[in-house]
């Protein structure tokens, strides 16, 4: 059977990636449990179904490197460039959900979230909206 869905860019895979990467990373980067978090919520989306997981892995892996070389706002301008609104909404969802399966989004990472979705010029009741749904349906580990 033959796809008629072309194939994703990578530009968009990125830039979908850059959002979680950004918003969960640290001065140490980001852990092994972050990275794999965030590649099985890519996993969800269609945009990486044709990349695979192996291509997925990568994409994290170089936008970690980049945000380190190149800082975070850079790399979340040109992500901010590269998706639609819908997409902005679908990156920091993932980032948000990563978020909360690790150590819960809060204090410095609910900040850090809410900074990383006004840098896609995300609307904040969009944000807010999207973080109390998954805060009520995802509550962070105690």
């Amino acid at each position: 059977m033959t796809s008629f869905r072309a194939p994703p860019e990578n530009a968009v895979a990125r830039a979908i990636v850059a959002v979680p990467v950004a918003a969960l990373g640290t001065a140490e980067g980001l852990t092994r449990e972050d990275k794999l978090r965030i590649a099985r919520l890519c996993g969800l989306s269609p945009v990486f179904h044709a990349l695979g997981p192996a291509r997925t892995h990568e994409i994290i892996d170089d936008c970690e490197r980049d945000i380190c070389r190149r800082g975070a706002l850079a790399v979340l301008a040109e992500a901010r460039a590269d998706l639609t609104p819908g997409l902005s909404e679908t990156a920091i969802f993932f980032a948000i959900r990563a978020a909360f399966a690790g150590n819960g989004a809060r204090g410095d990472a609910s900040e850090r979230l809410a900074l990383t979705a006004a840098r896609l010029n995300l609307p904040e009741p969009v944000f807010r909206a999207l973080y109390e749904i998954t805060r009520t349906l995802q509550p962070p580990f105690a």
